[in-house]
């Protein structure tokens, strides 16, 4: 039990951090699957380590905090499964559309608008992709904006992509943004 608590407390944790690169699933369907599965085993699973200690000090914190972890994994366990079913439903993940692409050797750079909601404004990221096999891929992250929803991807030379920047209001310009890759 202790190594399933320290293994799901750790995928967890290292899905929270922005590192420069981050693992994900081919199909985008899977990463809200694995975001709902830690979602729901990180308090089950604390709440079974701490059932089983031998001091009641220790089983008291660890109750306590399954049932304070509870609630929010349970918010993050909704959100994740609301976005897995519109994306089977739909076949787009709507909250992270893939609007452009192009390829340079091993890698795909592609260009995702991002749609937080109702309360939210568009934003653009351009990730660095490359395919490990296995149906995962790592990603790193070169650029984003935010406000803003169209843009155009160039590869300029060999080491060089050119983003347009559509301007996002009435006031906003174009932006040309030139990224080495």
């Amino acid at each position: 039990m202790n190594k399933l608590l320290a293994l799901i407390s750790f995928l967890t944790v290292f899905n929270m951090f922005d590192f420069t690169w981050e693992l994900r699933f081919i199909d985008t369907r899977l990463n809200y699957l694995f975001v709902m599965s830690l979602a729901a085993l990180l308090p089950i699973t604390l709440f079974l380590w701490s059932a089983y200690r031998k001091s009641t000090l220790a089983e008291m914190i660890g109750l306590g905090a399954s049932l304070c972890l509870a609630v929010p994994c349970y918010l993050v366990f909704i959100v994740a499964k609301s976005n897995a079913a519109a994306i089977g439903k739909n076949g787009v993940d709507a909250s992270f559309e893939a609007i452009n692409r192009i390829s340079n050797g091993a890698y795909q750079y592609v260009l995702y608008r991002t749609n937080g909601g109702a309360t939210t404004s568009f934003g653009l990221m351009l990730r660095k992709e490359r395919e490990l096999g296995l149906g995962l891929k790592v990603v790193s992250v070169l650029y984003s904006k935010y406000p803003a929803s169209q843009s155009t991807l160039e590869l300029t030379e060999q080491s060089q992509i050119k983003m347009l920047i559509q301007p996002y209001s009435k006031h906003d310009q174009p932006e040309v943004v030139k990224l080495a890759i």
